[in-house]
């Protein structure tokens, strides 16, 4: 009999409990977003966290597909308006609360926070979830790359998210898993947006596949749109594990706005993102002239 399936006695409890409770009080636990004692994350911060979703997609630069000179008016748009790629589903500000829980998250190992915050994301998913149940029986959830020490680490946030995301899609009823098909490359930037661009460039495919199903990005944070430019840039052409369905492959962008992007080669059809907080929008920032200056395939996804 393997020890793991012998039952506690009600001593060994006991004793458990008494070293957990030294453990707490040698590294006493605190909350993330407040700092109260005795929690990873307490209750109001958690409430905090659970925003409503809003699609921020408009306010990233690098998401905009500038629309041809030849394509039908629709509405209110013309040729040489942007239109957002796809939507990017944000459950609140970079700021506050949610500011200091993520920095917390990415830069030190805590499981116990990891476990609540995937719990939030899990139920906030499941909202989202019963919108989309009806249009995609099935979805692959992509996160964004992180680098090989950090997912050796435990520190894959964008990782760890994905697992949240496709437990909240499950319980929708959606057919998901997760496919972290994407490799972080070498390159690094400075911040700025042409850094950010740089950084991103580097993206590719690494191991595993797709099932040739919709496909939903998850990061931590949205600001400019390049990391998840960059993986809509990497997944474009890829190639599928199994036939992807014609229903699927006509379709080369996410809801968001008045109208779908039309069709560009793609064999990978990217609905969405979700992220847990967008930043300030960086044109507010005085980097609007780089933006500006920026070559229009640069800041559109790379559409011609």
């Amino acid at each position: 009999m393997e020890i793991t399936s012998i039952p506690l006695s009600r001593a060994a409890a006991g004793v458990l409990r008494v070293f957990a409770d030294l453990g707490d009080l040698i590294f006493p636990r605190s909350c993330a977003g407040c700092g109260a004692w005795d929690t990873v994350l307490c209750g109001e911060c958690t409430r905090e966290l659970c925003g409503q979703w809003q699609d921020v997609a408009a306010r990233t630069p690098y998401l905009q597909y500038i629309r041809p000179a030849d394509c039908a008016v629709r509405g209110l748009l013309w040729p040489g308006d942007p239109v957002p790629l796809f939507a990017v589903w944000s459950l609140g500000e970079y700021t506050g609360t949610r500011r200091r829980v993520i920095i917390s998250w990415k830069n030190a190992i805590n499981r116990d926070l990891t476990r609540a915050i995937g719990a939030m994301i899990r139920h906030c998913t499941l909202r989202l979830a019963q919108m989309m149940a009806d249009h995609f029986p099935a979805i692959d959830v992509v996160p964004a790359p992180s680098r090989p020490r950090r997912k050796r680490d435990g520190l894959f946030v964008a990782g760890h998210m994905a697992a949240a995301v496709v437990s909240g899609l499950r319980d929708a009823g959606i057919d998901a898993c997760v496919c972290d098909v994407l490799d972080a490359g070498q390159q690094r930037g400075d911040g700025l947006l042409t850094g950010r661009r740089q950084k991103t460039r580097g993206i590719g495919i690494g191991s595993g596949g797709l099932r040739g199903v919709p496909v939903l990005l998850v990061d931590d944070v949205v600001t400019t749109g390049a990391t998840l430019a960059g993986c809509w840039e990497a997944l474009r052409y890829m190639p599928v594990d199994s036939g992807c369905d014609q229903a699927y492959a006509a379709l080369a962008g996410g809801q968001s706005g008045p109208e779908r992007v039309p069709a560009q080669g793609m064999a990978v059809d990217v609905i969405g993102a979700i992220v847990l907080a967008a930043a300030s929008d960086p044109r507010g920032r005085g980097e609007g002239d780089s933006v500006l200056r920026a070559p229009r395939a640069a800041y559109t996804g790379g559409v011609a």
